[in-house]
């Protein structure tokens, strides 16, 4: 006897799994979420906090006028430390611009990238602080009022510098070739400041260098940086990167110089030669450094309102809770905020689309 074969089962519906949206279940009921906590982003918002916290400690208000002056507070010993790496790592910045420019390599890059301009690895905490840094976005002024131009311009920092609408990529389609080094011009120890811009920009306008002496043209101030040179100008390479020859250093730095300058605010350029700023003769190597406090006093100035704002349910910016860079008691509640801003924006779609099927009369 035959046994018939057994009937095909019934094609199962496909339908998607029953629940929330994810971008739904974060954030308070009153935003429109269901009050989970995002473990990444409160993480990375406890990381941002440590690096505001440094950066508080680190650019300090400029010291007051003489019989005014007081004691200032001791930072903690890790300031010290974290301060010192960092001038290790990116020689010539001030840390705190050194974090946050640092950070806007990071934005561009893919996740677990290291900074160009960095000379030697990040350990892990800053890291950890400056990558916390890239996720809150670029900076936006906080507050309407602008610190007025002086003598501090001079020695304004040109990389991760608010002020200025240029970063490390935007200096030029002369610099198309060599696309792997344009990251690394923060390492030009010459090229750091305001000043440093002016005096180089002079220099190309009086002399132009000979491509054999064009190293003169960027002196290093370390071994290191002097094996850096010799690897990045010179005219063998073992990768199949094109390698910048020094012949084409005069017209790459004169491209550069001129580019960099048209984005400082004219009252800059008024503030830094009414300050008398020493630029050196044409044949000169250099400068010499600015003191300590006076960079210190530029960071400050540079960096006094802006932050970041976060957003509401609605997508509406809200100014009452902004974090500064400047703040050094910034809560881990604002912090995260602002990291949750695409997961905010995603809620804000998905709550219109419903708001409009439900305005549909099929929908009932």
């Amino acid at each position: 006897m035959a046994i018939a074969p057994p009937a095909d089962p019934a094609p199962a519906r496909s339908r998607n799994l029953p629940g929330i949206h994810s971008a739904l279940l974060t954030g308070p009921p009153r935003d429109g979420g269901f009050g989970l906590l995002s473990a990444s982003q409160h993480t990375r918002a406890r990381h941002a906090v440590w690096a505001l916290k440094l950066i508080h400690h680190l650019t300090p208000p400029p010291t007051p006028a003489q019989g005014l002056r007081g004691p200032r507070p001791v930072p903690p010993a890790w300031v010290a430390l974290a301060s010192s790496v960092l001038s290790h790592s990116c020689p010539g910045l001030h840390p705190s611009m050194a974090m946050l420019a640092c950070a806007n390599q990071l934005r561009q890059l893919p996740a677990g990238s290291t900074p160009p301009m960095a000379t030697k690895p990040l350990p892990g905490p800053l890291q950890r602080m400056v990558a916390a840094l890239s996720g809150l976005g670029p900076l936006v002024r906080i507050t309407a009022a602008e610190p007025n131009p002086g003598p501090w311009c001079a020695h304004a920092p040109l990389w991760g510098n608010p002020c200025f609408i240029f970063e490390v990529g935007d200096v030029g389609p002369e610099w198309q070739a060599y696309t792997h080094l344009v990251g690394q011009l923060p390492r030009i120890p010459n090229l750091l400041t305001v000043r440093d811009l002016f005096s180089l920009k002079l220099r190309l306008r009086c002399q132009r260098p000979h491509p054999t002496t064009a190293r003169e043209w960027v002196p290093w101030q370390s071994a290191a940086q002097a094996g850096y040179a010799q690897k990045i100008w010179g005219t063998a390479s073992s990768t199949h990167e094109p390698v910048l020859e020094l012949m084409n250093l005069p017209r790459l730095l004169g491209a550069t110089t001129d580019r960099l300058y048209s984005h400082i605010p004219p009252s800059w350029h008024e503030a830094a030669r009414t300050a008398g700023m020493h630029i050196g003769p044409p044949g000169s190597a250099g400068q010499e450094a600015a003191p300590a406090d006076m960079v210190a006093e530029a960071a400050h100035k540079v960096l006094e309102g802006w932050g970041w704002v976060p957003q509401n349910s609605v997508g509406d910016l809200e100014p009452a809770r902004a974090v500064s860079v400047l703040g050094g008691s910034q809560k881990v509640r604002n912090v995260t905020g602002i990291l949750l801003t695409p997961v905010v924006m995603q809620r804000v779609v998905r709550h219109r689309q419903y708001a409009v099927a439900a305005a549909e009369p099929a929908a009932w």
